[in-house]
Parts: structure tokens; sequence; C-alpha cells
């Protein structure tokens, strides 16, 4: 028993023949495959059933669905939930063991999943990456289907949907889009929805995937302290224009210093800086900082710093008492 097996434009006749678990094939070189040596044991051990009358195993519920060659078909409900739509046995719909040729017992469904990427304090519009995979599917099995659907989701709420033809020559792609984040200050798990419908309506879910953002805030400034012994007698420190270069790892601000009745007062210091609640590190051992008006003080991280997720500060290390 044989049958000569099609394929879509977009399928690679190696990799159907390289997966196929049932009969023996060959790529015609024209679109087809020639498939035999069909065997009902080989049928009932793969599926690991009990039996090997053709209708019992049409009707296995062990069968793949999603393969690309098997009895019956891939079909929906009203409610968008996918199922196998197996042969009823009669004239136009058969119970044959030939349905099995080329049949992969490890066939995947078609998949959908994002990228798992940082968003910042300061961006509006981010661009997500979402990998769709066909897998071996056939779409024409399904009832009224030429298009695919992807819904971005956070919680409950639908942000984004997208249409997109289906294009079998395409059966791995990546799909970008543009999602509004400017309301959102947190972490996000967003799910990702692939359906299957026609060009005005979803029918059938067929994969839901998700995609990690990690919010990072821009690097903060902390303060500018002062040594304790300065501290405690009244010493304190104003400090203005405070900016960093993250691309250079580098910052700047202005300080003065003011006693214990709010007189500026001037002093040589050594300039220490602090990212992210780390060491202290010298980037100046003796720094004059003036008695009138504001000091300019600028220089490198030793530990570098980042735009996004970190937070710095500065000490001046005096020796007023």
């Amino acid at each position: 028993m044989g049958k000569t097996l099609t394929f879509k434009s977009g399928y690679d006749p190696q990799s159907i023949i390289s997966r196929s678990d049932i009969g023996n094939l060959t790529d015609n070189g024209d679109g087809t495959i020639d498939a035999t040596g069909i065997d009902s044991m080989d049928i009932r051990n793969l599926l690991g059933e009990d039996t090997n009358n053709v209708g019992q195993l049409c009707l296995s519920n062990k069968i793949n669905m999603w393969a690309l060659y098997k009895p019956g078909r891939v079909s929906y409900d009203s409610n968008g939930n996918v199922f196998h739509d197996k042969p009823d046995g009669g004239a136009s719909d058969p119970y044959e063991y030939g349905d099995f040729l080329g049949y992969n017992h490890d066939a995947q469904k078609p998949e959908v999943n994002g990228s798992n990427q940082a968003y910042h304090e300061d961006d509006s519009t981010i661009t997500i990456f979402i990998a769709f995979s066909q897998e071996e599917f056939n779409w024409d099995e399904m009832p009224n289907v030429g298009y695919f659907y992807v819904v971005i989701k956070d919680g409950s709420t639908t942000i984004k949907e997208k249409q997109y033809e289906i294009d079998y020559s395409k059966r791995n792609q990546t799909i970008d889009t543009d999602i509004d984040v400017n309301s959102w200050s947190s972490d996000k798990t967003l799910t990702i929805e692939l359906w299957a419908g026609t060009s005005t309506e979803k029918k059938a879910l067929i994969d839901t995937g998700q995609t990690e953002l990690t919010y990072k805030e821009l690097t903060n400034f902390n303060d500018v302290l002062l040594d304790p012994d300065a501290t405690m007698a009244g010493y304190s420190v104003e400090h203005r224009y405070e900016t960093i270069d993250a691309a250079n790892d580098t910052f700047s601000l202005e300080v003065k210093i003011l006693n214990s009745s709010g007189s500026q007062v001037s002093e040589t210091c050594e300039i220490q800086v602090s990212v992210s609640g780390g060491t202290f590190q010298t980037v100046d051992s003796s720094k004059y900082i003036s008695g009138a008006g504001y000091t300019p003080l600028s220089y490198t991280f030793p530990q570098g710093i980042d735009e996004y997720g970190d937070s710095w500060t500065v000490r001046l290390v005096t020796n007023l008492t």
C-alpha cells in the first residue's frame, strides 16, 4: 500500500522525510513524495496502542494532531478551542492505514514566544520581538483559516493585536511590534497569544507564550556627604548640577561647604565616589573647595556606571572638626 504525499511550497521535502516515523518516503523532486511500506504494527507500536484495527488506530487519542500527515484534521469549536477532527469511517472519510504515511509523532504545534528584554524609565515606546514558528502544520486543514493573529496582553488587557496573512515560505520568522510603556514603572510579564482566523476574525487559539520585561530606572544621584567629624562639628555641604555621562563613565557637579552658622568656608578635601552602595573610591586626593561660590567637580567613576539601574554618592573627606 502506498500513496503520493503533496506539500506546499515552503516545506523542505528532506525534512519531511527525515522526520517521518511511518513508511518509506522518496522525494520525487516535483513537490511530491512517494510513500510506501505501511505496516499496521509500526502504527500500533508508535502510538502505544494494543490493537491493529484500522478504525481504532485512526481514532486513537494518542495521534499527534499537529503532524503534517495523519488521519483526520485539526479543527476548532465556537469557543476557539482546537481539537483533532478524526475521520468518521464513512465513504467520504474512511479509516485508512495510508493516512499514517509520513506521520511524525513528535511534531510540534505552531508556537510564539517573546524575547526577554529591559525597558527604561525614559522610554515611551519599545519594540518587542516575537519568534513565530509554523512548525510542520498545514493551516489549510482548518476551515476558513488564512491568517494568523498575534495578540499581546498585560493581564487580561489587550495592548496590541496584529494580523498577518499566512505565508508557507516563512516557516520561522521574527515579528517585531511597538508597544506603549509610558505609563509603566515595574517589571512586566506579557502574554502572547497566537490565533488563526479569517481576514476579519480570530477563530482558534493555537498557542500562548510570554515575554518578560525588566524595568530599569534612570541612574539616580543620592547625595554629597561630609566625613562624620565635619558633620558632627556642624559643617554641611550644598550641591547642584549633578550629571553623569554613562557612555564615558564620568560625572560632574558643583559643591560648597558651610559652617554651623551658614557661612561658606574653603577646605582642601579628598573626593570619593560610590556606585550603588559599593565601596567609596578616591577620585581626587587633594581638591581645593573655594570659600566663594560653588566649586565644579568632574571625574571618572573608577568602578564604571550604567545609564540605568545604578545610583551614585559623593563624599568629601575633610580636616574640619
